[in-house]
């Protein structure tokens, strides 16, 4: 299968959130101070797709943005997980709960150009 969402994409959705609200709220303003130098070697990296990882690379730019900033977060936000297994991309762990709905689908309903592999 083809983890997509755990908690290292969340954490790297994030950053990448994080740091372009900064240039954007710093954009236009004269700063003296130079640029945070990114360290590549971080434990914020992406995690090395396994070998037998998903033919759909770019799926990597969809579902981590999504699932980091959607009430199914990974974190069990009011009792629900985020991650994608070989059925669902968003498993709904709250009986009778609807604002999960559109994830409570299958990866290939959600996204039809990235089916779960």
């Amino acid at each position: 299968s083809c983890h997509i969402c755990d908690l290292t994409n969340m954490r790297f959705a994030t950053v990448i959130f994080v740091i372009g609200v900064l240039v954007v709220a710093s954009s236009g303003q004269q700063s003296s101070h130079p640029p945070i130098p990114v360290d590549n070697t971080s434990s914020w990296d992406p995690p090395t797709p396994p070998k037998n990882s998903c033919i759909y690379d770019f799926c990597y730019l969809v579902y981590a943005p999504v699932c980091g900033f959607s009430i199914c977060d990974g974190l069990r936000t009011f009792g629900n997980d985020c991650f994608l297994n070989q059925a669902n991309y968003c498993t709904n762990r709250t009986e009778g709960a609807r604002f999960t709905k559109l994830f409570d689908n299958s990866c290939d309903t959600v996204f039809p150009f990235c089916p779960a592999r």
